[in-house]
């Protein structure tokens, strides 16, 4: 029984993590509010550019854009990983001119998880100088990176498995875990309430049927008071009434037929 229950609740902590890791991209990629944030940060700690020198001389002019246009965007990219993921995955890119220059993996390319590091020779170091927890970086998108390629710099010291099995929502490992459950109550949220205002604005037909006589005024009344005696009184026949089909129905049991139906014209 036990061992079920660990399995069952298991497998639920994996679809959680798994919400968990779509919900932090969505986040940090589409959510005016942390983007806006995001550039506050950016715009704070990048200023005053970059400054380089080179043999304790100031690099050239041709240099300074080099690095504008390549190292500057990594930078802030770095920047949205510090506070996305804990850390920074990069790698070394090759341009077409044979220069390499760093870039910071994009949102939905990887996952990534916290572990103890392994002893063995083949194991994959991706952590310069790993303590005794690390992260780990797997490439799950169809780019030229191997996982052994992936260089990380740690900005949040990683723990072992803590969002993971949080006894509120299990996540993945990020500085940003406590806010995706709340994230996510919120677009819940704002669904409900787009759908509750296209109710409350489309036009809608409401038919309501009402006998207008009740049972409790007149039990003999009967469906077949519109039509003429003489059909009802014709004579018997074997025992039976000659005109059966045109026999009257009493509003007891047409109130059990017909009920109080509602009509609703959407």
């Amino acid at each position: 029984m036990f061992e079920r229950v660990a399995k069952y609740r298991s497998s639920m902590r994996q679809m959680d993590i798994a919400e968990s890791k779509l919900l932090l991209w969505e986040l940090v990629t589409h959510e005016p509010t942390v983007l806006q944030c995001f550039n506050v940060i950016e715009a704070t700690c990048m200023a005053q550019g970059l400054f380089c020198r080179i043999d304790g001389e100031p690099c050239s002019d041709e240099f300074r854009k080099f690095l504008e246009r390549h190292y500057v965007p990594f930078c802030k990219q770095a920047l949205r990983a510090f506070f996305t993921y804990g850390f920074v995955p990069w790698v070394v890119r090759e341009l077409d001119d044979g220069e390499e220059v760093p870039e910071v993996l994009p949102n939905g390319t990887f996952h990534w998880n916290t572990e103890i590091p392994s002893r063995s020779a083949q194991a994959v170091v991706q952590q310069e100088n790993p303590g005794l927890v690390t992260y780990r970086v797997k490439v799950t998108a169809p780019l030229d990176v191997k996982d052994e390629d992936v260089h990380v710099f740690v900005f949040v010291p990683p723990a072992l498995d803590v969002s993971v099995y949080s006894m509120l929502y299990a996540t993945v490992p990020s500085p940003m875990s406590h806010v995706l459950i709340d994230y996510k109550n919120m677009r819940q949220a704002q669904i409900r309430r787009s759908h509750a205002d296209a109710w409350n604005t489309t036009a809608k037909l409401i038919c309501k049927f009402k006998p207008t006589v009740r049972v409790q005024e007149d039990p003999t009344s009967s469906l077949m008071d519109f039509a003429d005696d003489s059909y009802l009184t014709s004579g018997m026949y074997g025992g039976m009434p000659l005109f059966a089909q045109l026999a009257a129905t009493n509003l007891w049991t047409r109130d059990a037929q017909v009920g109080r139906p509602v009509f609703d014209f959407f």
